[in-house]
């Protein structure tokens, strides 16, 4: 039975325009199929903007999806980290220290049994990974009878002008999902089926693994492509557009 279940792309955009491409920092990510790009990824840099040995990073645990930038204090403890070949594992507040991975098209990926339903997000200079508690994202599969599981991944973006959400967005996934595409609605759990609220939240789940282009009509025409998405995993998204 199909249960209902970022990277942080970090874009600028250089002018308005009906269906501008939102210029992702990386925007080509590496094996996950076709549909990627060729744009070689940002460098990894310390505080002092020189390439680092290692990295310090946070997995934020959110308590609300709306907010995926707000993390706990605690809690998110025993998480496993993954930078290409390179692992680590977080203190209670997320924190961690990772060995920079060479190459383009990196990715963080984040587990922790039972703790977190799995996350992932694109490589930048920013090192605050998002994850979602398991239960909690089991009951936004529940209260929105979304579909998900059975091996499909999952996208949460949050678009920003400004610092602040972008309502009235609405949005379509290449690959199409077989469900809905889900927006920020009354709580942390009830999502809405219209478009972006004051928070500029957008849920996809259901998605097919692989590179996954997502579509923004509304308030704004806009196109995220190169977007990784794994298996029963949550892909972050934070744009600015």
């Amino acid at each position: 039975m199909r249960s209902v279940l970022a990277l942080a792309l970090l874009a600028s955009v250089a002018g308005a325009g009906c269906h501008d491409d939102v210029e992702m920092f990386p925007i080509g990510p590496g094996g996950f199929g076709p549909g990627g790009g060729t744009t070689p990824d940002a460098a990894i840099v310390d505080g002092n903007g020189e390439e680092a040995t290692t990295i310090n990073g946070r997995v934020c645990l959110i308590n609300d999806p709306r907010k995926p930038t707000e993390c706990a204090g605690s809690g998110a403890d025993g998480l496993t980290v993954t930078l290409g070949t390179e692992t680590a594992t977080t203190a209670a507040d997320g924190s961690f220290t990772i060995m920079t991975e060479g190459g383009t098209g990196l990715v963080w990926r984040v587990t922790g049994q039972d703790v977190i339903y799995a996350s992932a997000m694109q490589v930048s200079t920013v090192h605050l990974i998002p994850a979602i508690g398991l239960q909690l994202y089991e009951d936004m599969v529940t209260t929105n009878q979304a579909v998900a599981g059975d091996g499909s991944g999952a996208i949460i973006a949050r678009l920003t002008s400004g610092g602040a959400g972008v309502s009235g967005l609405q949005a379509a996934t290449e690959p199409a999902s077989p469900g809905l595409v889900y927006y920020d609605g009354a709580s942390a759990a009830n999502f809405d089926t219209t478009a972006t609220a004051s928070f500029g939240v957008i849920w996809a789940p259901g998605l097919t693994p692989g590179s996954v282009t997502l579509t923004l009509s509304g308030s704004q025409d806009k196109t995220l492509a190169g977007i990784p998405v794994y298996a029963d995993t949550v892909t972050f998204v934070l744009a600015a557009i």
